[in-house]
């Protein structure tokens, strides 16, 4: 396989990866279970592969000067860009925000219950303080015995408390990436909470962007245009072969006759010898050329199919090696 078919196979590839994850976004675990899909998953899949073919066609219409094709493919392009983007980050809305909003109250209800649980402890030491100088020497008076059962009660809302707090676990990280990107900024003198909110925002733009852009780029790589020039090249070398076949036939081998008469023949062969592409590009440079090279700039085409042009006349060429130059001009 060639280096050229190689990355086309690539691209293919990495084209319907980028897809596949645009999808994945965009559909959740809908996307393995077509047989489930209704319109609107229907409508989501036409509108990526849509955005994707107008971001294609944007291009070649680009290449060929088509403005008004341009200007479609480009409104196409941005609006299907938008569509899919909207759609994309409500369904990243979706999936996110949950765990977000559960984490975030997890955390409020543990911050909340260890305020409590330090203020009741606090109560706690205040009882029993209150406890030790109502005493009277050894011996526990009401008042004292008030204070102790007042130090009791807060001691079993405590451990309920302790219960509560050991229950819900650690606290739980709301955004890990979007805290630990912000600690970084923080580094360089970067406002710590700005830099969370606006990861938090965009995160959801960039996955899209970056899968749709992927696959625009790979598919488009992959189902590039070849050369043009060598095309044109093999499409003249077919038709000159065609239109000179007569030419081959007609141009007479039989010897050269007396001076002063020209057979109808010859007269033919060269008339249509004449109408020769390469005849004509070398009359019209002056009734030579330096090199091939410069032969096949004449003719517009590459040096393989200019040589293949000139060996169809080329008995009645002038051919001379000048270095490492072929110099070639037409015989009188």
């Amino acid at each position: 396989m060639s280096t050229s078919l190689k990355g086309r196979a690539l691209a293919i590839i990495a084209g319907c990866a980028f897809a596949a994850g645009g999808l994945t976004i965009l559909l959740g675990k809908d996307l393995i279970h077509p047989v489930d899909w209704v319109s609107t998953q229907w409508i989501t899949i036409l509108t990526v592969f849509g955005t994707i073919a107008a971001g294609h066609l944007l291009a070649d219409a680009a290449r060929a000067r088509h403005v008004f094709a341009m200007i479609g493919f480009l409104v196409l392009f941005v609006s299907g860009t938008c569509l899919v983007v909207c759609q994309s980050l409500g369904r990243q809305a979706e999936t996110c925000e949950p765990g977000t909003l559960s984490a975030e109250a997890t955390n409020k209800a543990i911050a909340d219950k260890t305020t409590d649980l330090s203020s009741a402890k606090a109560r706690r030491d205040y009882a029993d303080k209150a406890g030790d100088r109502e005493m009277t020497g050894q011996r526990c008076g009401p008042r004292c015995r008030e204070w102790r059962q007042n130090s009791k009660d807060i001691s079993v809302v405590i451990r309920q408390l302790e219960g509560e707090i050991s229950a819900l676990g650690p606290q739980k990280p709301v955004n890990a990436k979007a805290e630990r990107l912000a600690d970084m900024a923080a580094l360089f003198g970067i406002d710590k909470l700005k830099t969370r909110a606006m990861f938090t925002l965009l995160e959801p733009l960039l996955w899209t962007l970056f899968f749709e852009i992927g696959s625009i780029v790979s598919l488009g790589f992959a189902f590039r245009q070849g050369k043009a020039k060598v095309l044109v090249a093999a499409n003249d070398c077919r038709s000159v072969a065609e239109s000179n076949q007569s030419v081959a036939f007609q141009l007479p081998d039989d010897p050269e006759p007396p001076k002063g008469k020209r057979s109808p023949e010859i007269g033919k062969g060269v008339i249509e010898l004449h109408k020769h592409r390469v005849w004509k590009a070398i009359e019209g440079n002056g009734g030579s050329v330096s090199s091939h090279r410069e032969l096949a700039t004449l003719l517009g085409i590459d040096e393989g199919a200019a040589t293949r042009l000139r060996q169809e006349i080329e008995p009645h060429l002038q051919m001379t090696k000048v270095g490492k130059h072929l110099r070639i001009a037409l015989r009188a």
